[in-house]
């Protein structure tokens, strides 16, 4: 698979209607690992919304304003 051994950040997964949802689906497909992001309130709907993927990613906070969240997500992709 193309993707096959690769771990992907997407971020912008809000519905399974959204260009993010239809990039993670992809990218699950072709045997990429993703790490979906949201921040606040968006976290719980990201989450459902993860369970219509084909395997059910790992949902992270991660505020792009906290250096924290930010480390955060890049050591769970390391």
């Amino acid at each position: 698979m193309l993707l096959e051994g690769k771990k992907l950040l997407i971020t912008g997964v809000l519905t399974d209607d959204s260009i993010a949802f239809a990039v993670a689906r992809v990218a699950q497909e072709a045997g990429a690992e993703i790490l979906l992001t949201n921040v606040g309130k968006g976290v719980r709907l990201t989450e459902r919304v993860a369970r219509k993927l084909p395997a059910t990613p790992d949902v992270m906070q991660m505020d792009v304003n906290s250096p924290d969240d930010v480390g955060a997500v890049a050591s769970e992709l390391m």
